[in-house]
């Protein structure tokens, strides 16, 4: 039985088979509102790469965030298909996607900006362990600039992104969204981040730079345990935090009487300060730890003397050049002073050596020119800063002593003042 097909009148619109039904521009619009929050995530996480020095081989360190992308992506995908025909229920999803992406975009922006200040991700103990990120919220206050500005405006740079992509690029939208969600597209997505992750674990070792700020702050409420007080602390404890006592002057003689001592018209002492990075004290065999690794510390110690009661105002290697060759406490924020004065006019330890004759050398094995540090040791009054112009995973310190031997032996018609750091081992 033949059918007749009625002719379309003038005027009247025309039906095009494959214009998308209402739930298919739902999926399509939630979709380039993933692709522009990928967008800036990954641009992101080159920020942060940048800070922590890990700019080879960009693509493989995307995988977490790519991963997390794709997880939230496929789980409205499929909530999706589910509630295809419940109006309400696509409308459901659709404003639940779009919250959820928009939070996302905010949490990475504030993500990014604490790893500028503590070279960590932002993680549940974290929180706990500064009262409740007072410091990061002292800083924020504190310091109202482009960064913290910008945290409205990346919210809104993908709101505006993703509706670009919908209305300007529908189908090769619709072609991308067709192939990420196909067999071949997961099967490309999962031995990128397979082999990624792989490669990263083996060649990365500051995993920190890499991991995705929403799976690590995850990962800490998980793991990490409220930390709580169950007894009385013993007052002993905070006896070395009360005024000392300064000795007699016969105590003291005595004590620094084993101490070489130069008449005061002889020739002035050159002065060495090796400073080890991220050593601690309960890894030292010279203050009580098993191993047998520190003899020529325990000979310097012979005829030295041992501070074994130090603490420090801010655990931070910038605030500690500040605090060492300067005589400057730490600022109370996340902000360490050589990143906010770089140019102080503080007379610096090698400025004041300078005064008496000395030429000065700092040697590092490592990037040096981050975080302010470049110009403060220049302005503290150092000679010659000697480090690497970029940092690498392989260990450096081995280059330490031959390159002072070096220095030392170009400048030996005046006393010096050398200053050794070795690179963290993370």
């Amino acid at each position: 039985m033949a059918t007749s097909i009625p002719d379309l009148q003038p005027g009247s619109p025309s039906v095009d088979a494959t214009a998308p039904d209402r739930e298919t521009r739902r999926e399509l619009r939630l979709f380039a509102l993933m692709i522009a929050l990928a967008l800036m995530v990954i641009a992101t996480r080159a920020q942060i790469l940048r800070i922590a020095h890990l700019k080879s081989h960009y693509p493989l360190l995307f995988y977490q965030d790519i991963l997390a992308l794709v997880v939230l992506g496929g789980g409205l995908h499929f909530a999706l298909r589910l509630v295809r025909r419940w109006r309400i229920g696509g409308r459901i999803v659709e404003i639940t996607g779009w919250s959820l992406c928009l939070f996302l975009a905010l949490y990475t922006s504030i993500a990014a900006i604490v790893f500028w200040y503590i070279r960590s991700p932002l993680t549940y103990r974290l929180i706990l362990l500064s009262d409740s990120a007072r410091g990061v919220q002292a800083s924020v206050r504190g310091d109202l600039t482009g960064e913290v500005l910008s945290l409205p405006a990346n919210v809104l740079l993908v709101v505006v992104l993703a509706y670009l992509l919908w209305r300007c690029t529908p189908h090769l939208l619709h072609q991308l969204h067709s192939k990420v969600y196909s067999v071949s597209g997961v099967a490309v997505i999962g031995l990128y981040v397979i082999g990624s992750h792989l490669w990263v674990t083996r060649h990365v070792h500051f995993i920190s730079g890499v991991e995705n700020p929403e799976w690590a702050f995850i990962e800490s409420v998980v793991q990490a345990p409220r930390p709580t007080v169950t007894g009385s602390i013993p007052s002993a404890y905070f006896e070395d935090f009360h005024p000392a006592v300064q000795p007699k002057d016969v105590a003291r003689d005595k004590a620094f009487s084993a101490l070489p001592r130069v008449p005061a018209s002889g020739k002035p002492m050159n002065v060495i300060l090796f400073v080890m990075e991220s050593v601690g004290a309960k890894n030292l065999q010279l203050t009580g730890a098993p191993y047998p690794d520190s003899p020529v510390m325990e000979q310097l110690a012979a005829h030295g003397i041992v501070y074994d009661n130090t603490y420090v105002s801010q655990p931070f290697s910038s605030a500690a050049m500040a605090g060492m060759f300067a005589s400057l406490y730490p600022d109370h924020d996340w902000k360490t002073l050589p990143r906010q004065e770089p140019t102080i006019r503080v007379p610096g330890l090698p400025a004041v050596l300078k005064a008496h004759g000395y030429q000065s050398a700092f040697v590092h094995g490592g990037l040096i020119d981050f975080d302010g540090n470049l110009s403060f040791l220049e302005n503290a009054g150092f000679d010659d800063v000697i480090a690497r112009s970029e940092d690498d995973i392989r260990p450096r310190d081995g280059e330490l002593v031959p390159a002072t031997f070096n220095w030392i032996r170009h400048h030996q018609d005046h006393p010096f003042f050398v200053a050794i750091w070795t690179r963290a081992i993370t």
